[in-house]
Order: structure tokens, then C-alpha cells, then sequence
């Protein structure tokens, strides 16, 4: 099940294999097989896919006819909402660089429509019907064959991460480096702990106690003490408790913001928190701060790829409609 999008007879410059290939290889988070004519798109810091495939033939779907040549982008359902919202940069650059026309046959729109309006608004919608359909589809399924639901989250919580790993992290990289500052900036991921229930929990990482950027949103952080170990031999046996040798371990965000060094900030409306550390040096407090008893990270910790955490959001939908 994948939302398919058309697009041809590009007027800025022409469609063609050359000119497609040539695009997507200029392009980040794109990979090109020109002997398959096709592309893949994969971001390893948010995981979200989806393939572009170069039609020079013109083949048509079983409904339409579609001109040749073409560029078919397919984005697969039954995942988080926020491939919608990935794939809609992407289809949207697409078509600022080509001005193609383009037909969405889930949506019924057809290359006549406004585009602007389309990509600015239209295809995240449509892509989110698509996908509670296939939520639906799915549940129905699991519901007959007695599987296992898939782990899920509110919806406001994947999104604040996606927009955190695909957004906001790379502005603020650019603008610690464009202002000459030295700062981590920790990206989120999701973890399941077995002992925990098995909600999926949103973290990031503290190396070292160096300077670093932490998303405001995550429900814990994960302490890496190695490097200090390293540097500071005569207190390794103190990091973590007392003859610990644990080199990680997992807090609550809030012992992390409550350090006199750590501050709360927010830019591009993006709540972080921001601890004033040096990595070569850390203050009194940081340092007594990794010394604390703290229980190694669970043997049992495992990190999830976000495009398996789906929406509690849509999957309350699916159970509801299922229900009429």
C-alpha cells in the first residue's frame, strides 16, 4: 500500500532519465540506480523512505494513462505520519526544479490544479487518509490473525521528534557552527525497556559532559561516561556509584535541567536545553553529577527505528471506525 505521485512534461527544464538522475544525485539522503532507473530516498536520523521511479516508457497504472517520460515518487502507508510530511519537502523541490505537471490519483487531482496549494497543503492531508486507511486495514488484519499491535505514541510526540531530527537539529548545527561555538547538538530516538511497560521512550545522549543541546521533549537521557573514564582515571571507579563499571547509564530529562549549568532556551520554536559544559574540563557539578549511584542502562534497552513507532493517534481512529 503506497500514496503515488506523477509527475511529467516538466517545462522549467525536460523530464528524462539524464536530467532525473542527475537531480537526485545532487541531492541528500538519495541514492541512484540508473540502471533500475529508479532512486531512494533514505534519512538515517529521521527513517523515513520512499522511492522515486524513472518511467521512460510511460507505463500507466491501471487507471490512468500516464505520459512518458515520468517520475512515479511512491511513499508506503501503514507508517508514521510525518512520511507525509518528509515526502512533501521532497515532492515540493521536485517541482520547483522541474515545474512539471503531475498527477495525484489518490487524491484526484490532476495536473491542472494549483500545485502550490497541493504541496503546500493538500498532499500531507491526503497522504494521512491514505495512511488511517491502511492503519485500518492492517488492525483488521492483526484483529483476525491474532498478531501484535506494533508499539505507538501520540502523535504530537512523533512529530515533535521528526521535526526536532529533520528541522531543527540541522539549524541549530549551522548556527552554533556560523556563531563559533562548540556544541552537540543530540538528536532523539525511540527505546523500548521491557521493565518499563514497553512504551516507547523518546531519548537522546550525553557524552562526556561536553556542551551540548538537548530536545526539551525527550523523556530520558542516556549518560556516556567512557571518555571521562579515560581523562579522569583517578575518579572512574566514582562514575555511576561507587566500583561501577558501567559506561552508561539512563536519567530523567529533568535531573539533566535541574544542573545549575543547563538553561532552557528555544529557537525556531524549538524548546531545548542547553548545558554550558566543556568536554576537556567539565564543572565541579558534572563531575559530581556522573559520580551519583546510577543503575547501568537495562540489558534490555533496545532502540527502535521511528518508522516503527506508529500514531496512537491513528490507531484510536482504526480501533473507532472498526467499532461503527
Amino acid at each position: 500500500m503506497s500514496h503515488n505521485v506523477y509527475f511529467f512534461n516538466g517545462r522549467r527544464r525536460p523530464i528524462s532519465l539524464n536530467s532525473v538522475v542527475a537531480y537526485f544525485s545532487d541531492r541528500a539522503y538519495w541514492s541512484v540506480d540508473a540502471d533500475a532507473a529508479q532512486a531512494a530516498y533514505l534519512n538515517s536520523d529521521t527513517h523515513v523512505s520512499f522511492v522515486a521511479r524513472i518511467r521512460e516508457s510511460g507505463a500507466s497504472n491501471a487507471c490512468l494513462e500516464i505520459p512518458k517520460p515520468s517520475v512515479a515518487f511512491q511513499v508506503n502507508y501503514f507508517r508514521p505520519p510525518f512520511f507525509g510530511d518528509e515526502a512533501a519537502i521532497e515532492l515540493s523541490a521536485f517541482r520547483e526544479f522541474f515545474d512539471p505537471e503531475f498527477v495525484d490519483p489518490q487524491a484526484g487531482v490532476l495536473a491542472s490544479d494549483d500545485m502550490h496549494a497541493y504541496f503546500s497543503l493538500g498532499f500531507v492531508a491526503r497522504y494521512r487518509a491514505g495512511n488511517a486507511e491502511a492503519y485500518a486495514s492492517v488492525m483488521e488484519r492483526l484483529r483476525e490473525e491474532g498478531g501484535a499491535v506494533p508499539p505507538c505514541i501520540s502523535e504530537e510526540k512523533l512529530m515533535d521528534a521528526w521535526r526536532w531530527n529533520r528541522l531543527r537539529k540541522p539549524s541549530l548545527e549551522k548556527y552554533f557552527r556560523d556563531s563559533g561555538q562548540d556544541v552537540c547538538v543530540a538528536s532523539s530516538i525511540w527505546a523500548t525497556i521491557p521493565e518499563e511497560g514497553g512504551r516507547p521512550l523518546c531519548v537522546a545522549t550525553w557524552t562526556d559532559g561536553a556542551r551540548a543541546a538537548i530536545p526539551a521533549f525527550v523523556d530520558r537521557i542516556i549518560l556516556v561516561a567512557d571518555g571521562i573514564r579515560r581523562r579522569r582515571r583517578g575518579i572512574s571507579s566514582l562514575l555511576f556509584g561507587r566500583n561501577s563499571e558501567a559506561t552508561m547509564c539512563m536519567v530523567h530529562v529533568d535531573d539533566v535541567a535541574g544542573l545549575n549549568c543547563a538553561s532552557a532556551k528555544t529557537r525556531d520554536n524549538a524548546p531545548y536545553i542547553f548545558v554550558d559544559s566543556d568536554v576537556s574540563d567539565p564543572p565541579r557539578e558534572v563531575i559530581d553529577f556522573y559520580r551519583r549511584p546510577q543503575p547501568p542502562l537495562p540489558e534490555s534497552f533496545q532502540v527502535t527505528p521511528s518508522d516503527e513507532i506508529l500514531s496512537a493517534d491513528l490507531m484510536a481512529e482504526a480501533r473507532s471506525n472498526a467499532k461503527r
